[in-house]
């Protein structure tokens, strides 16, 4: 019964562990299964620490030096030390770890509240990369389920991927330098800040941008970015009354001539934006309703995410290890007491079995075999040995010593596999 009990306790360790961390990663497997054993991180990690439990806690029972109680801590340390000590770790470290690798656009704490979600924009980045790069002619080998089917185990997209993303990194956001790339976000980004963006003078390597020309052929021009490319969405600037102020009836007259000549300005301003010789990518001008600035990059025609999904997207494999490491977390904070628990129910198991098994061969009486082979006629050196491997060497008349010692403490010698010589001064009774 002690036994079987102890196989429960096994089990309801680091195997149910090992199965629900498997459970909490098939969301993170499915969405990233084209990268490999990237998305198996979790539970790769929890058969690493439960090998390592195991072989500790076996090596230890075999050899027997420790006793049940030193192995039960040893084995109750480990445990922790494997779960709760690498949480422990991971929580100080690998925030600013994540900080640096990601500039600061993915946070710890979101991973570890919600890593499903992060698998699914991993996912999605991926497939809107192939879908923008399949509708502009740059992947026409296959279907475009064939590349979404094969995702990152693709060549072809990896390759074409790993292009584009050094051209905008080393010719788009490299380029930029401050004070204006500093106020270049959705709240500080003006029209002011946004012309000097556009009409600094920048420096660039020249990185080969493969796209597909009009002819059908593949080219490797390089391309200038501008800063809409790196926020990769349209920007709308309201000149109407809710962008500019409440403005008296008697004045509307004036708005329409102004908004007339902006029309007109916006035409030849938009032939020389669209002129990569003046300022790189194009930027496309609108004017909305007569009142609202539409700029419109041309990242997604070229095939490009936004700079920020881009550099997510060239580090992909990495997010999503880290995604899968996350996703076992909690569970690794919950089995580290789980563990603790059951390890300690099992040393004392173990510790109960060896006392009832000490008391049952000191209860035995001994059988005439084993008498039998003491030379009881004579005082010369014989050996007491039932039992292999252990023996006790017999200088001491027979009647002085105590034989159902020396038969107890062979038979736990032959039980677990000790090899030892004794002296049976150990034995007088």
């Amino acid at each position: 019964m002690k036994k079987f009990l102890q196989i429960l306790l096994h089990l309801a360790g680091f195997p149910l562990l090992i199965a629900l961390v498997v459970l909490e990663s098939l969301h993170i497997i499915e969405s990233g299964l084209s990268y490999g054993v990237m998305v198996f991180v979790g539970v790769i990690v929890t058969v690493v620490m439960a090998i390592i439990y195991y072989l500790v806690f076996g090596i230890m029972a075999k050899r027997k030096k420790k006793s049940i109680y030193r192995q039960t801590i040893v084995s109750i340390l480990v445990a922790f030390i494997c779960l709760g000590g690498l949480w422990i770790a991971a929580d100080v470290f690998l925030p600013d770890f994540l900080d640096d690798a990601t500039s600061g656009t993915i946070f710890y704490e979101d991973l570890a509240d919600d890593f499903n979600s992060r698998a699914d924009v991993n996912k999605e980045l991926l497939e809107e990369y192939i879908n923008r790069n399949v509708d502009n002619g740059n992947l026409k080998t296959l279907s475009r389920q064939q590349y979404l089917d094969e995702g990152a185990r693709n060549q072809e997209v990896m390759d074409l991927l790993k292009k584009h993303f050094e051209s905008i990194d080393m010719d788009g956001y490299a380029t930029f330098v401050g004070p204006w790339i500093d106020m270049a976000d959705d709240e500080r980004l003006t029209i002011p800040t946004l012309i000097h963006l556009i009409i600094n003078q920048r420096e660039t390597q020249d990185k080969p941008f493969p796209s597909r020309g009009e002819d059908g052929v593949m080219v490797n021009d390089p391309v200038l970015w501008s800063i809409l490319d790196m926020l990769g969405e349209p920007m709308e600037f309201d000149l109407g009354p809710d962008g500019m102020g409440v403005i008296p009836p008697q004045y509307l007259g004036t708005l329409n001539l102004m908004q007339s000549f902006i029309n007109e300005l916006l035409a030849s301003v938009t032939n020389a934006i669209e002129d990569e010789a003046v300022v790189g990518s194009p930027i496309y001008i609108m004017l909305n309703n007569g009142t609202v600035l539409t700029l419109t990059p041309s990242n997604e025609s070229r095939g490009v995410l936004k700079y920020m999904s881009m550099a997510w997207l060239d580090s992909n494999d990495l997010i999503f290890a880290i995604t899968a490491f996350m996703a076992v977390r909690r569970l690794f904070l919950i089995f580290a007491g789980v563990l603790v628990v059951t390890t300690f129910a099992i040393g004392l198991l173990r510790d109960d079995s060896k006392e009832e098994k000490k008391k049952a061969v000191k209860d035995r009486p001994l059988s005439d075999t084993e008498l039998s082979v003491l030379d009881r006629d004579n005082l010369k050196v014989e050996y007491f040995r039932p039992y292999d491997p252990s023996q006790i060497v017999i200088t001491q008349s027979l009647n002085k010593l105590d034989f159902n010692k020396m038969n107890t403490q062979l038979l736990y010698d032959s039980q677990y596999k000790v090899t030892k010589q004794y002296s049976d001064e150990e034995f007088i009774k």
